[in-house]
């Protein structure tokens, strides 16, 4: 369950927005609470980049709302899009310098130096960014954003094309950063690993519509597969005998035996087993990963 108690930070609601006669968002719902870190997926086209545009005030809408929480004071909204936008002649340090003076108008060299620390650049702060990997660029991006404490901060595929120790790098920095009061994270990306290792809640927009909106582990469990069952002592015969005639559909894969039926009859199939004595090593409901999920809502209907 999505937890309620938490205190919003943005609320969409019914938003829709037209160019032309085309209607990219069809009246899309959904909220960011204080500790998300919600995962905005969907294929190209889906109306990601313009909801973006949307919270951000770079498009208008033609109807719904988009609220920010008014009991923040000063409510920021960081963006980190794919372009980095660093000048590559100055140093870490000196992005940092220019791009906060924009915000702040004291001596900010404490906060460079802890987001800095944070992002793991601290050591290469002197180094012109010229000379920087591309990891190390969009760990400098995301220090620059973080810097101005956002409440609200929009990733919009971070870490494309960055190596596995920076994507690692980042997500820690995010988890960290999020736990903090008044901060939630819109992230969006096609790597569905990212997506379960980054974050809490996902939602899915598919032809400018939500199609799901919940907890991450609680959209798995609506993507049931099949279930698996590893027989003790060889004793596949028998469990195979229990459920024949009832769940016919089933292959041997190595030491399991994998049944396809409806997630309503696994409870059915462990009585029958159990009246009848018939001992598993292990009885597992298995579902699709994100990755599946994404391919399967997304793909292109037929008809």
């Amino acid at each position: 369950m999505i937890e309620e108690d938490k205190e919003l930070l943005l609320a969409v609601r019914n938003v829709k927005k037209r160019y032309s006669d085309h209607e990219v968002l069809k009246g899309i719902s959904f909220n960011v609470r204080c500790g998300d870190i919600l995962g905005y997926i969907g294929a190209n086209g889906a109306g990601k980049t313009t909801t973006i545009r949307a919270i951000t005030g770079l498009c208008s809408i033609n109807e719904g709302e988009i609220t920010v929480n008014k009991n923040i004071k000063d409510f920021k909204i960081g963006v980190v899009l794919d372009k980095n936008g660093l000048y590559s002649q100055l140093t870490a340090r000196e992005n940092m310098e220019f791009y906060l003076r924009i915000y702040f108008d004291y001596n900010f060299d404490t906060i460079i130096d802890e987001y800095l620390e944070l992002v793991g650049l601290r050591n290469y702060e002197n180094v012109k960014v010229m000379k920087y990997s591309k990891g190390m660029k969009r760990r400098l991006v995301l220090a620059r954003t973080l810097a101005i404490e956002p409440n609200l901060l929009i990733l919009d595929e971070p870490f494309d094309g960055l190596d596995v120790d920076s994507q690692l790098t980042m997500i820690r920095c995010l988890k960290n950063w999020v736990k903090k009061s008044d901060r939630g994270i819109i992230y969006t990306s096609h790597n569905m690993s990212e997506v379960k290792m980054l974050c809490n809640r996902i939602v899915l927009i598919k032809n400018g519509e939500i199609i799901q909106d919940n907890l991450v582990d609680e959209i798995i469990k609506d993507y049931f597969k099949y279930l698996r069952i590893q027989p003790f002592h060889n004793n596949t015969d028998d469990i195979l005998g229990c459920i024949k005639g009832l769940y016919d559909h089933y292959i041997i894969d190595g030491e399991n035996i994998l049944i396809y039926t409806e997630k309503e009859n696994v409870e059915e199939i462990a009585k029958i087993l159990f009246s009848r004595k018939t001992i598993v090593k292990e009885f597992a409901m298995e579902y699709a990963d994100l990755n599946e999920i994404f391919v399967k809502e997304n793909s292109i209907d037929e008809g």
